[in-house]
């Protein structure tokens, strides 16, 4: 008895960040690669002899037409099944919010999604958004988790103000920006 989809904790790779970037490598302009940084618990729990030095996280990178597409092509790159009720940043690249209707439809999927929190930030960024993840921060163990820390500081000159999926659906919907 119990819920039919149930998917032990144990076998579960949580996502903390998320990058999403036009697919350069393929010959269609359609196409995105949708990079997933996901926590290796290995490293934060103590009983189990996680080393200081090993790197907390593990960046998964996979393309499709959609982000849909995307994840389920990442599958094949992890042994647990992806969850995204950790995740706590967003990335886009520029290139990827300049094609008209694309961020909009992009973002449809994280609106729809019931796992996901309106309280996740977004940010665009210069240059390729996954390149990101591979930053060494000095006092977090997860890249992610710095860029949304970052994001939310409010004495950082660089940051006007965090948006997140709550007020990016709040604009779609009234279609006031």
């Amino acid at each position: 008895t119990g819920c039919w989809d149930q998917v032990d904790i144990e076998q579960r790779a949580f996502a903390v960040g998320m990058a999403i970037d036009v697919d350069k490598e393929q010959n269609k302009d359609n196409l995105i690669l949708l990079t997933q940084q996901v926590i290796v618990p290995s490293v934060f729990n103590s009983a189990q002899g996680g080393s200081g030095d090993s790197q907390g996280f593990r960046n998964l990178t996979k393309g499709g037409e959609t982000i849909f597409q995307a994840n389920r092509n990442s599958t094949n790159l992890s042994s647990r099944t992806i969850s995204a009720t950790h995740l706590e940043v967003v990335l886009f690249s520029e290139e990827v919010v300049k094609e008209p209707k694309r961020f909009e439809n992009l973002m449809d999927v994280f609106l729809r999604e019931m796992e996901m929190r309106r309280t996740i930030n977004v940010a665009v960024v210069s240059g390729e958004a996954k390149d990101l993840f591979d930053v060494q921060p000095e006092h977090e163990k997860l890249p992610a988790r710095y860029i949304n820390r970052l994001l939310e500081n409010e004495q950082s000159v660089v940051v006007i103000k965090p948006i997140n999926f709550g007020h990016i659906q709040e604009n779609l919907v009234s279609k006031t920006s």
